[in-house]
């Protein structure tokens, strides 16, 4: 990197970061957190905020199986999402996909130092890459690995170690951006380090205690690291 000192990135022997997506790159998550209990409504069941936060950073598999535990066979998380994605669309298009606060001049900065950058995502692919192309974030990314590419969804390993692979990384070489607790054990389980800059939920003492540092925003991270 630019300059003859050393930054902490490079001492902490770190080469790729690896971007989680809702709730860390981009505001999101309140926008699903708030429409739930209108797509309950919809649906005809009670859907509460409390049950929707308990999505956050799940696959689409272990969100179904939560919701036919909570509501029974009749509840449709294809018919669910149906209705999620007519309700948010209008917002997002009119308001745009909203960043959270220093993303895109992290990016900018890491794309200028040529680090090496994935995104890896519970969401699907079709989302993420309707999210990155609509800011125009697509280009500062190297892979994406959604959770409709794997078998297994966060907080198992799999997303972060096929992301690390397509970097053409170790995973102990590149640092994870998380915001949820399920996210910090699956880089934890990858082996990779893990920054947590929290969102919706508060940090579990678990996942504090695995991150390597706990931070306000994405600005932070930039000023730390680099």
């Amino acid at each position: 990197m630019g300059g003859c000192m050393m930054t902490q990135f490079e001492n902490l022997g770190l080469r790729g970061v690896i971007f989680d997506m809702d709730g860390l790159l981009f505001d999101t998550e309140i926008l699903y957190v708030e429409a739930w209990p209108h797509v309950g409504e919809a649906m005809g069941f009670s859907v509460t905020e409390e049950v929707a936060r308990r999505m956050i950073s799940r696959s689409r598999r272990e969100c179904e199986a939560m919701l036919l535990d909570l509501y029974g066979p009749d509840f449709s998380l294809t018919e669910a999402y149906k209705i999620m994605v007519q309700r948010i669309r209008p917002q997002l298009e009119t308001r745009g996909v909203p960043l959270k606060p220093g993303a895109r001049e992290l990016l900018q900065f890491l794309h200028r130092e040529k680090v090496p950058v994935g995104l890896g995502t519970s969401n699907s692919s079709e989302v993420a890459k309707a999210y990155l192309g609509a800011t125009g974030l697509a280009a500062y990314f190297d892979a994406l690995v959604a959770g409709d590419m794997v078998t297994h969804a966060k907080p198992a390993p799999d997303i972060f170690l096929r992301a690390a692979a397509e970097l053409g990384l170790r995973s102990e070489q590149c640092l994870v951006l998380e915001d949820s607790s399920v996210g910090v054990e699956a880089a934890y389980r990858a082996g990779c380090l893990s920054a947590l800059v929290p969102d919706l939920l508060a940090p579990t003492e678990e996942a504090i205690g695995r991150a390597w540092r706990v931070f306000g925003s994405l600005t932070e991270v930039q000023g730390t690291l680099f």
